[in-house]
Order: structure tokens, then C-alpha cells, then sequence
């Protein structure tokens, strides 16, 4: 068992704390965080041109973080506002405010076990669950 957390929050708020049990590691539950991730726009107001990956925020991308990694019963919880470390830790936020709309592009921390071991965007991160994770679509 390989638990880990992924928490996605900004300066003021944590929106979500999504605890899971198993396969936590960079191969695993880092290869489906990307694949969640990757393309993803955030914004601040829907528009009928965003395309279909866009979130209203990180209040929504909490959202659809959940509905993407709960499948049934067990393995996954939310955990409130906790910080806790797992296993492996994947923590989101905004890198910057982009414009008035485009709300920012975002950055993604990974520790594993209390060790930061990637920091960056999520082309980088991309790279970096390529070196170190299972290739796949």
C-alpha cells in the first residue's frame, strides 16, 4: 500500500483534500493526476468557447478532481482541510494570475514522504512523471 494526498489550494483557502489508499506513487496515482491535469484551463466565467477542459476556478477544479478519482466504494476520501504529508503528496495551486478571464496557469509540488521532489507547471510535470512513472495516454 502506497497511500497519498493531492491538495489543491491557493494563499487563502485549502478547497480540497483528496486522501487515497493505494498506488500512490508517481506511477500510479502521479500518472492519473496528469492525465486529469493535462489541457486543463482554468478560468474565472464560463465561456460556450473554453473547450471541454476548463474549470471555474480552483473551487471547481476541486470539483471535477473528485468526481475523476472517486469511482466506488473506499480507496478514496476527502479529508477536509487538512495538510497532512502521505506516502506522496501532490499539491496544486495557481502559478499567476493570468488576465481579467484567464484566471492562471498552474504548478504542481510532489513530496515524497517529506521530501519535495518535483516543483513546476504541468508541462514540467509532465517530463517528470514521463522520467519517472509509466508512459501511457
Amino acid at each position: 500500500m502506497t497511500s497519498s494526498r493531492i491538495i489543491i489550494k491557493d494563499r487563502k483557502m485549502i478547497y480540497c483534500s483528496l486522501y487515497i489508499h493505494h498506488d500512490g506513487y508517481v506511477k500510479g496515482v502521479g500518472q492519473d493526476l496528469l492525465h486529469f491535469l493535462d489541457g486543463m484551463k482554468i478560468v474565472n466565467g464560463l465561456s460556450c468557447t473554453d473547450g471541454d477542459k476548463v474549470a471555474n476556478g480552483l473551487d471547481d477544479l476541486a470539483a471535477q478532481l473528485v468526481m475523476a478519482f472517486k469511482t466506488d466504494a473506499g480507496n478514496v476520501y476527502l479529508q477536509g482541510e487538512t495538510e497532512d504529508l502521505e506516502d506522496y503528496t501532490y499539491i496544486i495551486s495557481l502559478a499567476k494570475k493570468q488576465n481579467s478571464r484567464s484566471v492562471g496557469k498552474l504548478n504542481i509540488k510532489v513530496f515524497e514522504y517529506e521530501k519535495e521532489v518535483f516543483s513546476g507547471n504541468i508541462k514540467e510535470y509532465s517530463k517528470f512523471v514521463k522520467k519517472h512513472g509509466r508512459v501511457s495516454d
